[in-house]
């Protein structure tokens, strides 16, 4: 099989790099090795694997980078393994990949492999352009969003990314909630004050806190948790990672749905994947089985 290695080199620090390109070499030779640092070039470089006959690429970064991957190759049949170099990691966790160097490039390189779908965002961006954004393991609306971090940057530490949290809690309570509209599959919800409104296809989000106990990479659906006003202590604990929510929290609200549309008369950002991408209205939308993944031997279970 004729394979690339992509390696974000904003994610991944430049000894490990090294590490993972002699490691890749090692197991497969003739690999074509790409080191990328922005969006654009990782975009050039994947819109042309198709024509280079290449039919997986492995790349080497966060979720992120996981991000790219699936706007660049999602229904083209070129198959992603992940070297997960991020932060958090969250979408690497659904999946069970590891982290660990060596076991990771065997993962990668490896035979097993599944469908899984991906989410689709049409919102504005800054400029009020329309966009359309793919991602991979979840998405958010709600105060801080237009907080999360920027491609490019690297080494943000525990302090500064509760710090960030606590300033959108913050942001939250004091000021009022935005006050949003909610379709799920063609049904109005109606408008409800939000804190945050969280769309994902993977199970976890925010570092080691599992908001989505019920999501599935493979079953067809999204699952939307919209957050109202649970408490400011409740709040920055939830944010934090050291708490979780329970599922029959009079604050929480829960759905699955194939279709999601999002409006308010307040301005509202939106996440993919820790990255700020735009603004409501949008509308969230699965893919199903639109992307495949090389995985460990029998991660995910059959979609019911």
């Amino acid at each position: 099989m004729t394979l690339a290695l992509v390696v974000n080199t904003t994610s991944v620090e430049p000894a490990v790099a090294k590490d993972l390109i002699a490691l890749v070499r090692e197991y497969a030779p003739s690999a074509q090795i790409v080191e990328t640092q922005q969006v654009g070039e990782f975009r050039r470089f994947v819109s042309n694997v198709t024509a280079k006959g290449i039919r997986r690429v492995v790349v080497a970064g966060g979720d992120g980078s996981m991000r790219m991957a699936a706007n660049a190759l999602a229904g083209t049949g070129v198959e992603i393994g992940l070297l997960p170099f991020g932060t958090s990691n969250d979408f690497a966790r659904s999946v069970a990949l590891p982290t660990d160097p060596q076991a990771a490039v065997r993962v990668a390189l490896g035979s097993a492999t599944v469908s899984i779908d991906v989410g689709m965002i049409q919102c504005r961006d800054e400029g009020f352009r329309a966009i359309k954004r793919r991602f991979s393991n979840v998405a958010e609306a709600g105060p801080g969003c237009d907080e999360s971090v920027s491609p490019g940057v690297r080494g943000h530490s525990l302090a500064q990314w509760i710090s960030r949290r606590a300033r959108s809690v913050f942001r939250v309570r004091k000021s009022r909630l935005a006050r949003i509209r909610l379709w799920i599959d063609g049904q109005d919800l109606g408008i409800a004050p939000t804190a945050k409104l969280i769309i994902g296809n993977g199970r976890y989000a925010l570092g080691d806190l599992g908001p989505l106990p019920q999501a599935r990479l493979n079953d067809g659906f999204l699952d939307v948790i919209r957050v109202h006003d649970v408490g400011l202590i409740e709040s920055l604990r939830h944010d934090a990672g050291v708490h979780r929510l329970p599922l029959d929290h009079p604050g929480i609200d829960r759905w699955q749905a194939r279709r999601i549309e999002v409006t308010s008369d307040d301005p509202v950002p939106i996440a993919a994947d820790g990255e700020a991408i735009g603004w409501l209205p949008a509308s969230f939308e699965v893919e199903p089985a639109s992307l495949r993944l090389v995985v460990p031997e029998v991660v995910l279970p059959r979609a019911a």
